[in-house]
């Protein structure tokens, strides 16, 4: 019998071989596009929100956070450990000022306003 998902496998082995930092980056991220604003979103299992940082710097947006391994002898573990950072290039007009994030549920949101100058900003998480 013919596997219908040997070509699907097949795809996705070269998304991985082709763009390794989609399988290997640490979290994961979703980016979205209205009209006015990117939506990002970042899955932070297991983080709190004063373990995660959102900074932008000159044209630069950077999430950083701390992945706490659980106490105790571990027999198999999958979860990250320790500190990773995701770092995004921002197009020229973004309203820096203005970017809210929030922290839900394990998932990190920010709203990215189209509009002015990048500046440098520290981004507080509500």
């Amino acid at each position: 019998m013919h596997n219908l998902y040997k070509p699907f496998d097949r795809f996705l082995q070269s998304v991985e071989r082709d763009f390794p930092a989609a399988s290997s980056a640490g979290f994961r991220v979703n980016i979205k596009e209205s009209e006015a604003h990117y939506h990002l979103s970042a899955d932070l299992p297991g983080v709190t929100k004063k373990d995660v940082s959102v900074n932008v710097e000159n044209g630069v947006l950077s999430i950083s956070a701390l992945f706490k391994q659980e106490e105790g002898d571990m027999l198999h573990s999958e979860r990250l450990n320790g500190s990773y950072e995701r770092t995004f290039r921002l197009s020229d007009k973004i309203a820096a000022e203005s970017i809210e994030a929030a922290m839900k549920d394990g998932v990190l949101t920010l709203t990215i306003p189209k509009g002015e100058r990048i500046i440098k900003r520290q981004i507080a998480i509500n």
